[in-house]
C-alpha cells in the first residue's frame, strides 16, 4: 500500500500540497492516509483504465531495440524504457557510448548478461542487478551472453532525447 499525506489528496494547488507533504514528513506518519488511484499525478484526459493497454513508442537507437511506454509525450515527468540488446554477431560494429546531460539513468537487468562500460569503470551485469549512472557520464552497455540482454531503464526526465548525446567512442 502506498501512503501519502492527506494534504496531497486535495488538488488545491501543487504548492500547497508540496508544503504540507514536507511538513507531514517531519511529523511522522500520523496524518497519512492511503493514496487513491492516480495519487501524485496531475489529472489527464488520456489516463489508462485499469487493465488497459498502453501504446509504447518504438525508438531507433543504435545497437539496441527500445520501447518507451512512459515519457513526457503522455504527460509524465519521467521516462521509462524497455531496452533489448541483441547477442552481437561476428562483424557487427561496436556500439558507441552516450551521455545524458544533467540527469542520471537507472536500469534494472531483467534477463541476460552483459557489461556496462562507463568513465568510472566496468560493471558486469546480470538478472536482478540495478545500475545507477551519474549525470554527464559517458556509458554504454554490451551484451556478453548468448541470449538477449533486457533492461528496464528509468530516467528522471520527461524528454531524454533532447538532452542525450550519442557518441562514437570514449
Amino acid at each position: 500500500m502506498v501512503r501519502q499525506p492527506a494534504a496531497c489528496h486535495h488538488r488545491e494547488g501543487e504548492k500547497y500540497a508540496r508544503g504540507h507533504c514536507r511538513c507531514d514528513r517531519h511529523r511522522g506518519a500520523r496524518d497519512l492516509h492511503p493514496a487513491g488511484p492516480g495519487a501524485g499525478r496531475p489529472a489527464r484526459d488520456h489516463a489508462i483504465a485499469a487493465g488497459g493497454m498502453m501504446e509504447a513508442k518504438r525508438l531507433g537507437l543504435p545497437g539496441r531495440t527500445s520501447l518507451e511506454p512512459v515519457s513526457g509525450a503522455i504527460g509524465s515527468r519521467l521516462t521509462f524504457r524497455i531496452a533489448e540488446i541483441a547477442v552481437p554477431r561476428p562483424g557487427d560494429p561496436p556500439r558507441g557510448p552516450h551521455l545524458h546531460h544533467g540527469f542520471e539513468e537507472c536500469f534494472y537487468v531483467l534477463k541476460g548478461t552483459g557489461i556496462t562500460v562507463a568513465e568510472s569503470g566496468e560493471i558486469p551485469i546480470g538478472p536482478g542487478d540495478i545500475v545507477l549512472i551519474p549525470p554527464n557520464e559517458k556509458h554504454m552497455t554490451r551484451n556478453t551472453g548468448n541470449e538477449p540482454l533486457v533492461l528496464l531503464c528509468f530516467f528522471p526526465e520527461p524528454d531524454i532525447a533532447k538532452r542525450t548525446t550519442e557518441l562514437t567512442s570514449f
